[in-house]
């Protein structure tokens, strides 16, 4: 984890033309967080598409079952 995080802090550092290590501790900090909650959400999202499919799949297959 900290590998990444000093990995995250160098890249900002070389997209900066100044920055004092406190501001790229903070952004750094912010981005990880922005990260975190896209990948957050990205999973709810997916969560909740494959609840559907599963719903969807249970209803045809009770569907199929009751016809035989």
């Amino acid at each position: 984890m900290a590998a990444y995080v000093d990995s995250k802090m160098r890249e900002l550092e070389r997209r900066l033309s100044s920055g004092a290590p406190a501001k790229i501790a903070i952004l750094t900090s912010l981005n990880i967080a922005d990260e975190l909650f896209r990948e957050r959400n990205e999973r709810e999202r997916l969560l909740t598409e494959l609840k559907g499919k599963a719903r969807s799949l249970g209803v045809a297959l009770d569907a199929s079952l009751r016809e035989e």
